[in-house]
């Protein structure tokens, strides 16, 4: 859900896109040598399975609170759609593309 809070939130400021990727200290806490295959936590390589749910419903936008197969209403309804595109990236990339941007850092 917190990808939804964070989709919502740049559409209200004017972004243009979104970049979602997760955090190495939550999802990797034991660092880069202790994730999968060797436990559980999540490679610099993965991305958090799962989609963001736009304004609390969850699924394809285009069927909102229902299946999206073959046959199944296709709501034209541009409520259920967010107004900037989203992607979720894996926090290895994300690291590679926060290091080639320049600017003030934290």
């Amino acid at each position: 859900m917190l990808f939804s809070l964070q989709i919502q939130n740049a559409e209200q400021h004017g972004a243009a896109g979104v970049l979602l990727y997760t955090d190495p200290h939550e999802f990797a806490p034991d660092g880069p040598n202790n994730t999968f295959p060797h436990s559980f936590w999540l490679p610099d390589t993965g991305i958090q399975r799962g989609g963001a749910i736009y304004r609390g419903i969850p699924g394809d936008p285009k069927t909102p609170g229902l299946p999206s197969i073959d046959g199944m209403y296709r709501s034209a309804d541009s409520n259920f759609m967010s107004t900037v595109p989203s992607y979720q990236l894996s926090y290895g990339d994300a690291s590679e593309i926060l290091q080639l941007m320049k600017g003030k850092k934290n």
